[in-house]
């Protein structure tokens, strides 16, 4: 994307608008990583609401996978007030009945071994077997990992009130059948992954489309900031010194476009 930026711009002058998907550093989304954990925050919000069970302020949740959209679930889920109980990778599971420190937990992951790494050695939580995890008693599960987890096998030990796919295909028609017997409310990836992709769009397509027009950076909102406005603490948006869209930076470099103008 940063290649197709440079191409077009050489032939139509400085053209941030031009494509999306682009690295911070050349005008990019801020919220392009975060935006399908996000999503799935969103579906799971809206679940609840339907069913008159509240928002997500208090309510259990059980994550299965902690790459990018799980961990990035897990985060958003713990800073709208929901008690993350446990989650999972290939290796393990943690769990704490009082709720994981998200932050805490993503640190120790990051951390490289012996110290951290490893979900299971976090010592704000207690190693759980992989197989356990779906049987947890909670308000929300999210299988954010592998396909087909939720079968014919695995419905009728299922500890859930909601179920929300965050992977393809996680429930086979056999389980489907098992939880509509049970009563849980399941929310299909074909459902909660339209959550995604507009939460996806919105960060990664047409956004970054309207503030690159305007040669425009807003940082995301801070979760915890009594305005959670769009600025955050009273940062504004970012432009040239001198205000003008043809100022701007590109790559550090000295550049002459095709229309004859000069940036840097």
């Amino acid at each position: 994307m940063s290649w197709i930026f440079d191409e077009y711009s050489k032939f139509k002058g400085f053209s941030p608008a031009a494509v999306t998907g682009k690295p911070l550093q050349l005008h990019g989304s801020h919220a392009r990583e975060s935006a399908t954990g996000r999503g799935v925050v969103v579906a799971t919000r809206e679940l609840l609401r339907a069913h008159g069970a509240g928002g997500l302020e208090g309510k259990s949740v059980v994550i299965q996978g902690f790459g990018n959209v799980g961990g990035w679930a897990a985060r958003l889920f713990h800073e709208a007030g929901a008690r993350v109980l446990a989650v999972s990778d290939r290796h393990g599971a943690t769990f704490s009945a009082d709720g994981l420190d998200v932050a805490a937990l993503r640190r120790h992951t990051r951390a490289a071994p012996p110290f951290g790494g490893s979900l299971r050695s976090f010592p704000g939580g207690r190693a759980l077997a992989l197989e356990r995890l779906l049987e947890l008693p909670c308000d929300v599960l999210v299988p954010a990992a592998v396909p087909s987890v939720v079968n014919a096998e695995t419905a009728r030990t299922l500890g859930c009130r909601f179920l929300v796919e965050a992977a393809n295909a996680s429930t086979t028609p056999a389980g489907d059948r098992i939880l509509r017997e049970r009563g849980i409310a399941a929310l299909p990836d074909i459902v909660s992954w339209t959550f995604l992709l507009l939460s996806f769009c919105s960060s990664f397509c047409f956004f970054p489309f309207i503030f690159a027009q305007r040669s425009l950076s807003f940082p995301l909102p801070r979760p915890h900031h009594p305005k959670n406005s769009m600025l955050a603490a009273g940062e504004s948006p970012s432009r040239s010194s001198s205000g003008s869209k043809t100022s701007r930076t590109f790559g550090g470099r000295s550049r002459k476009w095709r229309n004859g103008s000069t940036r840097r």
